[in-house]
Order: structure tokens, then sequence, then C-alpha cells
């Protein structure tokens, strides 16, 4: 057994009782293990001394015209430096032949420089450059037939140096090429280049150039004007503020030109109308009898026009015969209202009567109703009695009179009727119950209401106080300090009350006064007139006879 194998040996047989018996590092067998090793001989590319380098193989110095260009040793120098895509000295100045040189055919490496067999048609190697093909296109302004055949300017290369489009040698000579710009303004004329004149200041007709030719300056744009014998044009008619006019044109205010109208154009008949250029015209006067010239300038009739015949001031056509007509008035006629004939088959307007006042048939105002001190009143007015002027009368109705005759506000009286039976017309000239009224209902005399408010005979008898047994009503109530008695044939005092006058109360205190005769008088007092008032201070007077001393 061992502990481990020396370097370079491996057990690969797997019996350690013979210890390390592959050798892993000769070059015909290179390897790190017991698989996987090569033959240098054979892996190793165009290389001298291949050998086994610890398990890698390896190699002195690389065959002529080949480079280790990929820095992998155990390949060798893989890369041929005269390959056309390979061309170089070294494997840092590798080319691709095919890339570098250009417009060539046969690329080829030519001892590590790119080379070819012959340029493309149009191309030349101009630089003397070999690697790169050949770079330069002939048929151009710089290089137009060779390398260097540059063409003068304004030339171009069409097959070989010839005068651009647009320009010429006019003169023949090298030195200076195509000099003449004839594409432009300038022409060839007498063996030189020549600029044609312009119309310049001439606006119309037809000039000499100077180069063999004429120029055509146009025509006059305006219909009114005409060109010049110096190629001007100019007005054929009156011509204002720069504007040429049309013949017959005048200029207006406003130095415009203006055409002026015409009096028959206008259909003017008389005065002096506007013109249209700020002038006027004279269109006359009008010649008929009643005419005048109105604000259209037209003859018209001054007052009425009747069968095409002007009428005089005040006429009006006969609706008739249609011919003047002088008609009435109301004035004339002494109309004062309505429409009277006016004597030429119309109506005259008079105007309207006052208030309360009607046109008759003859055309006159009269009062509608009553007349009073020359004045018309109102319906329903009549002459106040006392000072003769219209007036309103009250009515029985508009004042709430019943009855009587109460006065009329002027100055007479109403006849208002008379009231109804158990009915009295008082002051206020209103039927009212002469007795008593039960439900709107005038009573009898003596009549009074019952429970169910209805007029009703009583029958107390001699009964003065108590309820009356027909009736449903009192027979009477007894007065202060009394009571009703005997079944209501009297009215008792209560003790200490007395009845003087007689009546349904006991109205005397016994205590603080006495009954004289029909009087209760204070105590120390005395009735000695019998006027009921206990004039008579007995405490310092007596009564003699009716008077109090």
């Amino acid at each position: 057994d061992y502990a481990s194998c020396d370097s370079g040996y491996r057990n690969c047989d797997s019996n350690r009782s013979n210890g390390c018996e592959q050798y892993l590092w000769s070059t015909d067998s290179c390897g790190t293990g017991c698989t996987g090793r090569v033959n240098c001989y054979s892996q190793v590319q165009h290389a001298n001394n291949e050998t086994c380098n610890s398990g890698t193989c390896d190699y002195s110095t690389c065959d002529t015209n080949y480079g280790d260009c990929d820095s992998v040793r155990s390949n060798g120098c893989e890369t041929d430096l005269r390959a056309t895509t390979t061309c170089g000295s070294d494997c840092s100045s590798l080319h691709n032949c095919y890339n570098d040189v250009v417009h060539a055919t046969g690329e080829y490496c030519n001892g590590g420089n790119c080379d070819y067999t012959s340029c493309d048609t149009g191309y030349a190697n101009c630089n003397s450059n070999r690697r790169d093909g050949c770079e330069t296109q002939l048929g151009t302004v710089f290089n137009c037939t060779g390398c260097g055949d540059a063409c003068d300017a304004n030339e171009v290369c069409n097959g070989s140096c010839q005068c651009a489009t647009g320009w010429s040698d006019c003169d023949g000579l090298s030195s200076n090429g195509c000099e003449c710009n004839t594409g432009g303004s300038y022409v060839c004329y007498n063996n030189a280049c020549c600029l044609p004149a312009t119309c310049g200041a001439n606006s119309c007709g037809e000039i000499d150039d100077g180069c063999g030719g004429t120029v055509d300056c146009g025509s006059c744009s305006d219909p009114q004007e005409t060109c010049n014998a110096s190629h001007q044009c100019v007005c054929l008619n009156t011509e204002c503020n720069n504007d040429c006019c049309a013949s017959g044109q005048v200029c207006d205010g406003r130095n415009q030109c203006c055409t002026r109208t015409t009096c028959l154009a206008g259909g003017y008949e008389c005065g002096s109308p506007p013109d249209g250029c700020d002038g006027n015209l004279s269109c006359g006067t009008c010649s008929g009898a009643n005419e005048t010239c109105d604000g259209s300038y037209q003859c018209v009739c001054q007052y009425n026009e009747c069968n095409s015949v002007c009428c005089d001031s005040g006429q009006v056509c006969h609706s008739g015969t249609g011919d003047c007509c002088t008609p009435d008035t109301c004035g004339g006629g002494g109309y004062e209202c309505g429409s009277p004939s006016n004597g030429c088959g119309g109506d005259l307007a008079c105007g309207t009567c006052s208030a309360n006042e009607t046109c008759n048939g003859s055309y006159q105002c009269e009062c509608l109703y009553n007349e009073c001190n020359s004045v018309c009143c109102s319906s329903g007015q009549i002459c106040h009695d006392s000072t003769g002027a219209c007036c309103t009368a009250d009515t029985c109705i508009g004042e709430g009179y019943e009855c009587d005759s109460p006065p009329n506000g002027c100055g007479g009286n109403l006849s208002c009727g008379t009231c109804s039976a158990n009915e009295t017309c008082n002051g206020s000239y209103q039927c009212v119950c002469k007795y008593e009224e039960c439900s709107s209902v005038c009573c009898d005399s003596g009549q009074v209401c019952d429970m169910l408010n209805a007029c009703c005979t009583p029958n107390c008898g001699a009964r003065i106080c108590g309820p009356d047994p027909a009736c449903d009503s009192s027979c009477g109530t007894c007065g202060a300090h009394a009571i009703c008695a005997i079944g209501g044939l009297s009215c008792n005092c209560d003790s200490g009350y007395s009845n003087c006058d007689g009546d349904l109360s006991c109205e005397c205190n016994d205590s603080t006064s006495y009954c004289e005769e029909t009087t209760c008088c204070p105590n120390g007092f005395a009735d000695c007139d019998d006027s009921g008032d206990c004039e008579c201070d007995l405490s310092s007077h007596v009564c003699n006879g009716n008077n109090c001393m």
C-alpha cells in the first residue's frame, strides 16, 4: 500500500498493490486523470516541439505564417496569418481582406497585406494603397475620367467634364470654364456672357434687351389706360387721385372718378337734385297751375288732384263726378256737430257735442236730459229749487229711506210711502214696530213674545207679577226690595222698605228716608212743591204751602 501517488502518476487499475502504475504526462497521452487524456502531436497545430506540460499540451514556437491568436496553448498556433480572412504579420494586425478591400475583385492576402486582382468598373486606387482596394469612385467632378481628373466650376462629369445645365462657355476660353449662368438671367451674345435689360421703369410695350433680343413689358391692366411712346401707361380720359376715369366721368368732391346722373336717368322733373358726384343738376320748374316740386324732384299737385287736374287750395274731389269741388264747411253751414254733407258728395266732420249733449237732426248740440241755468245736466239730475243749478237728487233707496217725505237734497222732498200695520215711521224715516217685535213681526198692541218668540196676547188679568199662563211669559217683575205675593196680585215690600210711588219696587229705606206722598225723601228733608226732589232742609227751613222757607 502507499500514501499518495507521485506527481504525474495515477492508480488507474484500482489495484493498490501495484501502486500508481499509469504515467499521465507523456506527449502522446497527456492529461490530469485516468481518463480524458489527448495526443499532443495531433492536438497542437502548426507548432514545433509539442510536449505535455503537467497534464496540458504545450509547444515551443509556431510554424512560419501561423499564430496563437486565441491564447490557448493546448491547441497550438491555430490561426493562418496568410489566409484572406486573417491576413497580417501577427495576431495584433489581422485583417479580413473581403471587408477591407473595397470595389475590387480577386481579394487575397499578399505576405500579410491585403491585395486584389483588379478594380471594379467605375472605381480606382487613387491613394496608391492596395490594402484598401479601389476606394475612389470615378465619374465625379473631382475624379471624372481617372484619379485627379477634376472638372472646373459650373461643370459636371458626363463621360468627360462638360458645362452644367444652365451654364455655358460663351467666350470659348478654357481658363474660365463655363462662365455664363444662362439658366438664370444671362445669355450668350457676341461670344460673351450678356445680361439682358429688364423693363425697369418701363411699364408697357416691347423694348430692346441689349443682348440681341426684346423684352415684352406687357400691356396696361386698366382698360382706361394706353401705352405711350415712353412705354408708360397713361389715362385715356380724366384722372382722379391717380385713377383713370371712364369716358364721361368727372372727379367728385373726394377726387374720385364719378359718373354723373341726368334728369332723365334719375326720373327728375324739376328742381336741383344731386348729380351723384357732389354737384347738382338743373331740371327746371313745374309748369302747371297749382303744381309744386316735391322732395323727390317730381312735379305734384300742391293741393288735391282730381281727374288729373290740380285743384285750388281747399278744394276736394267730388265723390260723384271726380272733379275739383269747393266743399262746405262746418262754420259756413252753422253746423256744430255730426257729419253733414259737404256739397261735394262727402260728409263734413263737425266734431262731437260736449258731455250730456246730443247732436240733433240740424247738426246742433242740445241737452240730452234737463237743462238748468243753460247747463246740460247729467242723467237723473234736476234743477235745484233754490239755486236753479243742476242737482243730483237723493233717492229713497239710495239713502235707505222707507217711509214718509224726507228731503231730496235739491230743495224738495221725496215720497217714500207708508209703513205696514203695527209699524210707525221714525225720525230716520225707517219703519219700526209700534209695539213688541217678535221674530221680525210687529205684534198688536198689548201682545208679547212667547217662549217661541211669536206674538202672543197675554192673560194676566189682575196679575202684576209672576208668570203669565197664556204666553209662557211674565206678567211683570217686582222691583228692588219687593217680592211677588198674593198669586201675582201684589208686590210686597221687604221689611224696612216702603213703596212711595206705587210702582213695583220698594225704593225707600225706612231707616234713612220716609215717604212724603209719592216721593221718598231723606230724613230731615221735605218736598214742599211736590216736585219730587225733596228740596227743603228742615233743619233750617219749613214748608209754607208749596214753598220752603
